[in-house]
């Protein structure tokens, strides 16, 4: 189920208003589509997790994700982190402004920092149990979402050619790369890819 955007968002990305003019079931597999792309190929969490409640509230239970700790790291990749519950290094409890801080200059945190560095042999497991993902979805994400899920909907018509011949004799062209100003907003998205001693 699309979480970023709805499918009425998308459907005046594919030129209607008209409910009965779409195949609402194709295009939420295409926003979902989209939505997951963007996710994986960013590799962030453009939405609440754990999902927002029936009621839209953030009551659901908190979410345990692992990152690897290599020798001498610092500091950490934790892409999304809105809410600390708990956290774990190798099974043993470490707590929040005393063992790691938050990098909190930015909504949800991208990274943690240990106050000691991971000396272990080989590699390490951080489990940080919480809540991640933004609460409101990043307008730029959006855009990029339904503008992929939009492309892949109308490349349907063609049966999913690069070309589609309109009514009219003119040719739509539907590249299959990606769009260029998607892809800007995807990599001004990403985490750097950062070396830390």
């Amino acid at each position: 189920m699309a979480r970023i955007a709805t499918v009425g968002e998308l459907m005046p990305f594919v030129g209607t208003h008209d409910e009965g003019a779409v195949d609402q079931d194709t295009m939420g597999l295409f926003l979902d589509g989209a939505e997951r792309f963007a996710e994986r190929w960013i590799k962030r969490t453009f939405s609440p997790d754990p999902p927002l409640d029936e009621d839209e509230l953030d009551t659901l239970s908190p979410v345990t994700k692992s990152f690897p700790l290599r020798g001498r790291s610092r500091l950490i990749r934790v892409p999304d982190l809105r809410e600390t519950v708990s956290a774990t290094i190798d099974g043993s409890t470490v707590l929040r402004d005393t063992d790691f801080y938050v990098d909190d200059f930015e909504e949800p945190a991208l990274f943690v920092n240990l106050v000691n560095r991971f000396t272990g042999s080989g590699q390490g497991k951080l489990e940080i149990t919480g809540r991640w993902g933004p609460l409101v979805p990043d307008p730029d994400v959006k855009l990029a979402v339904l503008t992929l899920a939009a492309r892949g909907y109308k490349r349907r018509d063609a049966n999913f050619s690069d070309v589609l011949q309109t009514q009219s004799g003119n040719q739509l062209f539907w590249s299959s790369n990606m769009p260029e100003e998607v892809r800007k907003t995807f990599e001004n998205l990403r985490i750097p890819n950062l070396l830390f001693a």
